[in-house]
């Protein structure tokens, strides 16, 4: 049977890679990279560069958007790609922010390449809410605590639930909605009880727990937020 590789590349610390995850790029024929758009940067690929010695960097368009049928018509035709990668014998790694399992591009792929008969091997990553607990020693739960994990939607009802019923709190996409952001944390009081952090793990880290600044600050894409109700 075929095998296609993904890999998780970490946060931004090209040092975060796993062992393993560097192993699989030495051995790759073609490594790819998924960007929004035709001629843009790959963040995957310059976090992995240090470890990439060789093979065909292959970039592999993604497009940000919620319209379902230009979603469906860029992973099927994505996934004809690679099986014909995969046809012609070559080792293909696919490379992804974070960890593949958390709201990453890469598992859409899986699916359709496992009803191609292509056996599929994901090596994990480090998330970036992990990462920053990490860095400024701070537990994601402790003792009894439950945490969640949600994304920062237009609407905001998720996180806004999330805030209500969690006592410890991982907002990713936090970029979707600032100004909804900003309120919800406000009505909770919860002004003191948070930190967002921006390019974790690279030399643009930026880190935010002052709520006047937050209010006033266009976040970034690469953004994740942590909510403690018990404070930090």
């Amino acid at each position: 049977m075929r095998k296609f590789v993904g890999i998780g590349v970490g946060p931004g610390d090209p040092d975060l890679l796993t062992v393993r995850a560097v192993k699989e790029l030495e051995k790759a024929d073609v490594i790819i990279c998924p960007i929004a758009r035709e001629g843009s940067e790959s963040v995957a690929y310059k976090i992995a560069e240090p470890h990439i010695q060789g093979g065909e960097i292959l970039r592999m368009v993604f497009p940000m958007t919620h319209d379902k049928d230009v979603l469906e018509k860029a992973w099927d035709e994505n996934a004809k790609e690679i099986k014909s990668l995969l046809d012609n014998g070559q080792y293909v790694v696919f490379m992804t922010l974070g960890d593949p399992a958390v709201y990453s591009t890469y598992m859409y792929m899986v699916d359709i390449l496992q009803h191609m008969d292509i056996e599929v091997v994901t090596i994990p990553g480090i998330p970036s809410f992990v990462n920053i607990a990490n860095s400024i020693n701070v537990p994601l739960m402790m003792g009894d605590e439950a945490l969640t994990v949600v994304p920062m939607m237009k609407d905001g009802k998720a996180v806004e639930k999330a805030l209500d019923d969690f006592e410890n709190v991982v907002i990713m996409k936090p970029s979707h909605n600032r100004d909804l952001l900003v309120k919800f944390i406000e009505e909770r009081k919860l002004q003191d009880r948070f930190v967002l952090v921006t390019s974790s793990g690279t030399d643009k880290e930026k880190t935010i727990t002052d709520i006047e600044e937050l209010r006033n600050y266009t976040i970034p894409y690469l953004s994740t937020m942590i909510v403690k109700k018990g404070g930090f």
